[in-house]
C-alpha cells in the first residue's frame, strides 16, 4: 500500500546525507517532534507495524504444541521472526536513534518484544548499548537455528549473517 520500507526509507536517508534534496526538513536536519518530517512519520509507522507483526508471530509460534510443530521448526520460524525483528530495529536505530553514540547514551531504541497494545503502549528507550544487544540477541539466535539458503520467499542463515556485519560497520 506504500513505499515506506522501498522508495521513501531509502530516500529520506539519502535525503539526511545530503546527497539529493527531497524534502527540506529531512535535508536540513530541522525535523522536530512537533514538526515531523512526512517521511519520518510514514517511515515510524511502518517500522512499529512491522515489528508488531514479528513480534505477533514469535507469541504465537511459541504458543504451539509439539503435536503442531516439531521443536526443530518452531526454532527456524522464530528465528526467522527474530531475524526480521532485528533487521527491523536496526533501521528503525539507523533512522531514527543515535546509533552512532556510546553505549550509555539514551537516545537509542524504543525496543518491543512483545506485541503492543493498551497495557504495554509506553515504554522507555534502550541506551545505544542495550540496543546493540538487543540486535545482536536476535541475529544470534536466527544465525544458531536457521537454514541455508533456499528461497527468497523466507529469511536464511546467510541473510542473518551480513546483517551482523552491517550492524557492526555503522555501529
Amino acid at each position: 500500500e506504500n513505499d515506506n520500507w522501498a522508495g521513501a526509507l531509502y530516500t529520506a536517508y539519502s535525503t539526511k546525507a545530503g546527497f539529493v534534496n527531497f524534502n527540506d526538513l529531512d535535508y536540513n536536519l530541522s525535523y522536530t517532534q512537533a514538526t515531523p518530517s512526512y517521511s519520518a512519520v510514514g517511515i515510524w509507522t511502518q517500522f512499529y507495524t512491522s515489528l508488531n507483526a514479528a513480534n505477533f508471530a514469535i507469541k504465537g509460534i511459541t504458543a504451539l504444541s509439539p503435536d503442531q510443530v516439531s521443536d526443530d521448526d518452531k526454532n527456524e520460524l522464530i528465528a526467522e521472526a527474530r531475524c526480521l525483528r532485528a533487521w527491523i530495529n536496526a533501521n528503525i536505530f539507523w533512522a531514527l536513534g543515535h546509533w552512532w553514540g556510546d553505549d550509555a547514551d539514551p537516545s537509542g531504541l524504543l525496543y518491543r518484544d512483545e506485541p503492543v497494545g493498551l497495557t504495554n503502549v509506553e515504554a522507555a528507550r534502550l541506551t545505544v548499548g542495550d540496543s546493540y544487544t538487543k540486535l545482536y540477541d536476535d541475529l544470534d539466535f536466527a544465525i544458531a537455528n536457521l537454514k541455508d539458503f533456499s528461497s527468497s520467499r523466507s529469511v536464511s542463515k546467510q541473510f542473518a549473517e551480513p546483517s551482523c556485519a552491517d550492524i557492526s560497520e555503522v555501529g
